[in-house]
């Protein structure tokens, strides 16, 4: 054997070096392989770590938020509230929903109780924002596109398009007429809800919005283009019965801030009136002569809406802040009893 050795140790030589290569090379594999797992482990845990953070910042995130919710609640900010929420809605691609029951609860409460949603008027038809249901609840008529639509209350089905452009709508408190009226050009409108035809008053040719009916439909109010006045009308002969100053401009913003009583005794017209010490608020008038009743002027504001509670006792009126403001009529002057910040924005309309 030692001389079979001998004889080829060359030979015994490279193989053994091929071993030790192989070895060594097997070892440095395997180590190799241990090392990346262990990094992979550390990988593996950082990475962990890295999405328990993200996941706590995203939860943190998201009460925050939700909070922030919860105040623009309080200050009846819908706007903003549905823009809180929507942020959280899970974007593409993204499996974690962190929305609990106060996402939902808050997004419920934001909701409102529409079951139908019309889009006939193109864009661009902004101004043209006139809607109202008929006394009986019968029709639905809105504005839009140079048109008003006239929808079935009840099954939603459009029973005529009027070829009329109306920035107010009024129906007579029988029915049985809407007045359809525009801010910059007349005149004012008016249609048989039984034909759906016009009915042509010639006397209302230069006469623009709005234009609202008395609670017993014995008088329409409107007014009158280029004499910043507005106008009573005797319904039955359709003559004119007296008039009032109007605003300088009464533009789109101040059309809901005109109303008649409950019994039709009183009429409120909005005042703005643009000088270094302009005025600006409400005159009450004694229908149907037009004589001045009072002047409501709160020292801090323009108003934009008004409307009588229906015990004749109080009027309410929205603001450009934001405010509601209510006066008791039986006082005399009316007085100003309670005046509230209800909304962060404007309050271009009210209804009671």
């Amino acid at each position: 054997e030692y001389r079979t050795a001998r004889k080829h140790r060359v030979a015994l030589a490279t193989v053994a070096a091929f071993a030790l290569v192989l070895l060594a090379g097997t070892f440095a594999t395997a180590w190799q392989a241990v090392r990346a797992t262990r990094l992979a482990a550390q990988e593996r845990q950082a990475s962990s770590e890295a999405q328990k953070h993200l996941a706590l910042a995203r939860l943190n995130a998201y009460a925050s938020e939700m909070n922030v919710a919860q105040q623009a609640l309080a200050e009846n900010n819908l706007e903003r509230i549905l823009e809180l929420l929507n942020r959280q809605r899970p974007k593409p691609g993204e499996q974690d929903d962190l929305r609990g029951f106060e996402w939902r609860y808050l997004w419920q409460l934001c909701q409102g109780n529409e079951s139908d949603i019309f889009r006939d008027a193109p864009p661009g038809s902004f101004f043209e924002c006139a809607v109202t249901f008929s006394p009986e609840g019968r029709f639905l008529a809105y504005s839009g596109g140079g048109r008003v639509v006239i929808r079935d209350a009840k099954s939603r089905q459009v029973v005529t398009n009027l070829p009329t452009y109306a920035n107010t709508l009024a129906f007579s408190p029988g029915g049985h007429l809407l007045a359809a009226a525009q801010l910059w050009a007349g005149p004012v409108k008016l249609w048989d809800t039984a034909t759906w035809t016009e009915v042509p008053v010639p006397a209302l040719t230069n006469t623009i919005a709005p234009a609202i009916f008395s609670p017993d439909g014995r008088w329409l109010v409107t007014a009158t283009a280029g004499t910043n006045l507005f106008q009573l009308w005797d319904t039955e002969t359709w003559e004119p019965v007296a008039s009032c100053p109007q605003t300088p401009f009464l533009d789109m913003c101040l059309r809901s801030a005109i109303a008649f009583s409950p019994d039709g005794k009183l009429l409120v017209t909005p005042w703005m009136q643009v000088t270094r010490d302009g005025q600006a608020g409400l005159h009450l008038w004694k229908v149907p002569t037009l004589e001045k009743h009072a002047d409501l002027f709160p020292a801090e504001m323009p108003l934009q809406s008004a409307a009588f509670l229906p015990d004749g006792k109080h009027l309410v009126a929205g603001g450009w802040l934001g405010h509601l403001l209510v006066w008791d009529l039986e006082s005399n002057p009316p007085h100003l009893v309670q005046q509230e910040r209800e909304h962060t924005a404007t309050t271009p309309a009210l209804a009671v």
